[in-house]
This record gives structure tokens, C-alpha cells and sequence, in this order.
């Protein structure tokens, strides 16, 4: 199997109770998976910058980064066939305005959705890291 290293930037953005997701479909297996927007940071980018980048392109909506809750954290990640070794650096967002602007991404995106945060087991069961990582923010974000 193909082993890539990708620089990423993902967003938990929350809106009282609920947490903004995307909804995928690997294009290799058909498996369809809940996730966070976010993708990689282009040459010239920041990690913030990218962040809201790929928020507004998965989304259509345009997020404020939270000032202190963000990490960065390495892990795995299987996608396309290719397993990728993934350097992430998280943050925790808010939307700046409730419109939102028109989606046109890949064909493996197939909508976004806010979903209640007691739901992130459940959504996240199939990658513990990123789940785990998820409630963390949550919780620095609401010291």
C-alpha cells in the first residue's frame, strides 16, 4: 500500500450544542464516514489560514478561529487507498455569520451537516485519535 505524508489543517467549529461535519465516501471503498472539514495546507499557507480555507470550500461557511483551543497531533489515516502519515493541526471555530456560500468540491464530499456533540463517539467510532482529539478541544474551548 502507497504511504504518503500530508500537512493538514481541520476545523471543530461549534455552534452552542453542536459540532459543523462533513459527510465522505472513500472513493476506493465506497465506505462512507462523518468527519471534520479540513485538508491540506498549501505551499505558502498557514495552518490557520488553511483552516478557514477549507472550512468555507467543505461547507460554505466562512468560521473565526478560538484564540488558544488548538493542537497539532501526528497520526494515520487510510483514505483512497493510500495510507497516509498525517501532521494535523487542529482548531476550534465559530461561524462569523449564519449564511453560508455554495459548496462545489470533489465528488467524495457529500454535504455538511451540524450535529449534536453528544453524537462525536458514535460519528468518530472508526478513528479513536481523532475522536479523542475532538473532545479535547471541545473541552480547552469551554474553559
Amino acid at each position: 500500500m502507497n504511504t504518503q505524508k500530508r500537512t493538514r489543517a481541520t476545523v471543530v467549529c461549534l455552534e452552542g450544542r453542536n459540532i459543523l461535519t462533513i459527510e465522505l465516501q472513500d472513493p476506493t471503498t465506497g465506505k462512507r464516514m462523518w468527519s471534520l472539514p479540513g485538508g491540506e495546507i498549501e505551499e505558502n499557507e498557514t495552518p490557520e489560514r488553511a483552516a478557514v480555507r477549507e472550512t468555507l470550500e467543505e461547507t460554505g461557511h466562512l468560521v473565526v478561529l478560538h484564540p488558544t483551543a488548538r493542537m497539532v497531533t501526528e497520526y494515520l489515516f487510510r483514505w483512497n487507498a493510500i495510507l497516509y502519515e498525517c501532521t494535523t493541526h487542529w482548531f476550534v471555530a465559530t461561524p462569523s455569520h449564519h449564511e453560508t456560500t455554495p459548496v462545489e468540491d470533489a465528488d467524495y464530499l457529500l454535504g455538511s451537516s451540524w450535529l449534536p456533540i453528544r453524537r462525536i463517539d458514535e460519528l468518530f467510532a472508526y478513528h479513536p485519535h481523532i475522536r479523542e482529539v475532538t473532545k479535547r478541544l471541545i473541552k480547552i474551548s469551554e474553559t
